[in-house]
């Protein structure tokens, strides 16, 4: 009896009670399996760290709940999921590292990341020249090493022996650095946010298709009217001035406006710039009334979408004429 009450004794004033597998340090540790707990509670069921599990926090402040709630019954039967939620400020909870990744996640429906109108600030259009940036993005096939900064990859899977499909982060990092994050001097690519861009740069594909669509679409028509040898009279020249220079309109086709650069020499008395459409008809005519270089805008709203003839007349002479093309 007294044998029994000095070993109550001893392990009453103890800092640290230990039960077979069962360990409480006097700093508030548990300790499952091991008497040496690494953390707040460290479970340990085969051998020194072989099996082990680790529940506790890297920094002050930082917390993490982990529970295992009932999700569903289903003919009698309970089924149970893992539900882990950061209890500190949001966002600020990470699972693994940069050099302790995991290898596969698996999922029953798409990540669900945080996009809400009332979360976010400072909106704006997505930059241009998306498409063109991301043909300098080159895919690659490629293998992962056997051992990453010096981390052994034990229990390294046939499956990821062989060739598989990303993007160097090195090399993404030089067009778009916002979708590459280095921490430890290890890059990464955050794919997820690389959709808005792909978005972006079909929008901009889409819209060269659509110019290119209305371009042939008028360029049909105009081979169907000269086909028919509808061909508009003014544009052979019938002056024999050499000095006069008629400037091909730019941008053609135009959308908006167009500038045409002119020369009129100081001997022209008088000089027109006249539009046609493909029949001949005169459809607008610009006095120029300034001599040597100049220009002259043509604006879209002055005519419907099509083809047509811009002529320079100058002292009743036809000089030169030149076609220009309006999309809608």
């Amino acid at each position: 009896m007294k044998t029994r009450l000095l070993i109550l004794l001893m392990g009453l004033l103890s800092p640290t009670w230990i039960y077979s597998q069962l360990t409480l340090k006097e700093n508030g540790r548990l300790g499952l399996g091991t008497d040496q707990p690494r953390r707040e509670v460290d479970i340990i069921t085969n051998g020194p760290y072989s099996d082990s599990v680790v529940f506790g926090k890297e920094n002050v402040g930082d917390k993490l709940l982990i529970k295992l709630p009932i999700s569903q019954k289903e003919n009698g039967v309970e089924y149970s999921g893992v539900s882990v939620s950061p209890l500190s400020y949001p966002f600020s909870s990470n699972l693994g590292a940069s050099n302790q990744r995991w290898g596969n996640i698996y999922l029953m429906r798409s990540p669900n990341v945080l996009s809400d109108i009332r979360f976010l600030t400072n909106v704006s259009d997505m930059p241009t020249n998306v498409a063109d940036r991301l043909l300098q993005v080159k895919p690659v096939m490629a293998n992962f090493r056997d051992t990453l900064l010096g981390y052994s990859l034990r229990g390294y899977s046939a499956e990821y022996k062989e060739s598989v499909p990303m993007i160097v982060a090195q090399d993404l990092e030089l067009v778009f650095p916002d979708l590459v994050e280095k921490e430890n001097d290890v890059y990464g690519v955050r794919y997820a946010a690389m959709i808005p861009y792909l978005l972006q740069a079909i929008r901009e594909q889409q819209e060269k298709i659509m110019t290119l669509n209305s371009e042939t679409e008028l360029l049909k028509k105009k081979v169907a009217i000269l086909s028919k040898n509808e061909t508009v009279g003014v544009i052979q020249a019938t002056s024999q001035l050499i000095d006069v220079k008629l400037g091909q309109n730019e941008p053609n086709p135009f959308t908006t406006q167009s500038e045409i650069e002119l020369y009129i020499p100081k001997t022209v008395t008088k000089a027109v710039l006249c539009v046609y459409d493909l029949n001949g008809t005169q459809l607008k005519s610009y006095r120029i009334a300034e001599k040597g270089s100049t220009y002259l805008l043509i604006n879209k709203s002055d005519f419907r979408p099509g083809i047509f003839i811009y002529a320079l007349i100058c002292d009743d002479d036809l000089v030169d004429s030149k076609e220009m093309i309006i999309l809608e």
